[in-house]
């Protein structure tokens, strides 16, 4: 059955084979679906659309941890716990910047929620911790986490065994797609590793930095696949993107963390070709500066990509938007998290668009090898999913 479905595309089996003759295969994926960030949501609604297109009934499973929720959605905490959990210094300006961006704020929480309403399938019942997770009913043929950052010690370890899968009975079959550590582990962290790998059936990871430290953990093999933002193509990021964007053309900043570097690089791509920028954050340190899209709906978000000039990101989903839409880009590596970034680059041989120096001549790309490279990482990443879902 594996080599049948995996010779052909599931649009062309009928559903007593994909299923066995017992209905469509329910699948549930566990993923950053509730982060109120453009990457998040768009890896979701891509690996929700592939899983999909392999002929499965699909749901995303509203895992809502509060390291998540509280961080993305600004929810108020008490002063006290504030200070005790990142001091009196970032407690006193988050509560400035809520103050002066409440109206952005506000706007970004309809949109995203407006997003997952339209695109994503969502449980109907939401789940707060892994206590409740663990103490559900589920009837899922397989479960899948990934892609994001799902495996990074910062998020897993509040939220304990919930991203790996530690929940759903003995008979479903767990499958990790794409998900990033995104940094480095301490040692004192691989024995959580090594107790929940044991619980998957198939195992991909998004960084070959992953795949290398995980193969020293476990004898199950590991393979590296693509973000699922990757797994489709312009034309199907197109059919759910905004018509209409900004009218003048334009350098798009997207730049979370408002590094210098970027600030300078963006001010000498808009000079060299005479653009206005559009940066995510405020305008401060830009030079010819448009307006901001910090609050924009996810659809704009890629129109936005779409409709650039030029664009400058420090952002992981920022470079691979750059890629599908074959834009001319320069990525500013995150200082904690570039891993991600840095190795999707070079491996499709755009390791030149990673700058650390602002002071560069500014140049465009011959995107030709890179999709040749891509299309043959697609098909690797798809051939995965097939063969660990069917």
């Amino acid at each position: 059955m594996k080599n049948f479905c995996r010779g052909f595309p599931p649009e062309y089996l009928p559903l007593t084979i994909l299923d066995g003759g017992m209905g469509l295969k329910k699948t549930g994926i566990l993923t950053f679906h509730c982060a109120d960030n453009y990457g998040a949501v768009l890896q979701a609604y891509a690996l929700m659309k592939e899983i999909q297109n392999l002929g499965h009934e699909v749901e995303i499973i509203d895992f809502r941890p509060s390291v998540i929720v509280d961080f993305y959605q600004n929810k108020s905490i008490s002063i006290r716990e504030s200070v005790s959990r990142v001091g009196l210094y970032k407690t006193a300006r988050r509560w400035i910047s809520y103050k002066l961006r409440s109206k952005t704020i506000a706007s970004r929480l309809k949109n995203f929620d407006s997003f997952r309403r339209e695109y994503l399938s969502i449980s109907k019942e939401k789940y707060r911790s892994f206590e409740e997770l663990k103490g559900a009913n589920w009837d899922f043929d397989y479960l899948v986490t990934g892609s994001d950052q799902v495996w990074n010690p910062d998020f897993f370890m509040p939220t304990g065994g919930a991203y790996f899968l530690d929940f759903g009975g003995k008979n479903v079959k767990r499958v990790s797609y794409a998900p990033s550590i995104a940094r480095d582990v301490e040692e004192l962290h691989y024995e959580y590793y090594v107790d929940y790998l044991k619980n998957f059936d198939h195992i991909s990871v998004r960084e070959r930095s992953a795949e290398r430290l995980l193969s020293k953990l476990t004898d199950k093999p590991i393979t590296v696949a693509l973000d699922p933002t990757l797994l489709l193509k312009a034309d199907d990021w197109d059919r759910i993107s905004s018509t209409k964007n900004a009218v003048d053309k334009y350098v798009l900043v997207y730049d979370l963390i408002k590094d210098p570097t970027t600030v300078t690089l963006a001010n000498n791509v808009a000079k060299e070709y005479g653009l206005k920028i559009i940066s995510y954050g405020s305008r401060r340190g830009y030079h010819n500066w448009s307006r901001s899209f910090e609050g924009a709906h996810p659809k704009e978000f890629l129109a936005l990509f779409r409709d650039a000039e030029f664009i400058v990101t420090s952002s992981f989903h920022g470079t691979a938007f750059s890629i599908i839409y074959n834009k001319p880009f320069y990525t500013v590596p995150h200082p904690v998290r570039g891993s991600r970034m840095i190795d999707l680059l070079r491996v499709l041989g755009l390791g030149s668009r990673i700058i650390t120096n602002p002071e560069i001549s500014v140049t465009k790309i011959d995107f030709g090898e890179a999709n040749n490279r891509l299309g043959a990482l697609r098909a690797r990443s798809k051939d995965f999913l097939r063969e660990a879902l069917c």
